[in-house]
């Protein structure tokens, strides 16, 4: 089996977390020396909701039973989903596209674009599963390359206008 994290802790989410974390327990200080308690909720819901930074991502390739499951993982304790069969598998390609999220609750609506990487699988009749989209190109290229080299599969990179062939990225 094949186990890839494509998210993980850095240190500049952990300095983060902690940066953020002080400013927290320093206003959660502050509304208990003035004994406001109610006020006193609000760091502690950010306190908690900074948790976040603690969440990793990955995904998990089974070759004998030719599946995968995507996961995520807090303090390493993985919360897992379900498992999905992998089609007759061709090639693998590293795609870049640029995702929308919609904000409905301003007036008026907004659209925000962001650019993720996404790999794809596609089989012989040229249907694509999408296993993975991650903000980061390095994040990508090394699950791509890990992915590649256990399903013995090739590589299409069209991380670029022009799509290549590719070995290595």
């Amino acid at each position: 089996m094949l186990n890839i994290k494509f998210e993980k802790i850095t240190l500049n989410k952990i300095l983060m977390f902690i940066f953020l974390n002080s400013i927290c327990i320093a206003a959660a200080y502050l509304c208990c020396i003035s004994k406001n308690i109610f006020l006193m909720i609000i760091p502690i819901s950010v306190m908690f909701s900074l948790l976040a930074f603690f969440i990793e991502k990955g995904i998990i390739i089974n070759k004998t039973t030719n599946s995968f499951m995507i996961f995520k993982s807090f303090l390493g304790i993985k919360i897992k989903g379900n498992w999905q069969l992998l089609p007759n598998s061709k090639y693998i390609s590293i795609f870049k596209t640029r995702l929308v999220q919609e904000d409905n609750y301003k007036v008026p609506p907004t659209k925000n674009y962001y650019e993720v990487y996404q790999i794809n699988i596609f089989d012989v009749d040229n249907y694509c599963i999408t296993l993975l989209n991650t903000e980061k190109l390095e994040n990508a290229k090394k699950a791509v390359l890990q992915i590649s080299s256990y399903l013995n599969l090739p590589i299409l990179d069209t991380t670029t206008p022009e799509s290549k062939w590719v070995k290595h990225l």
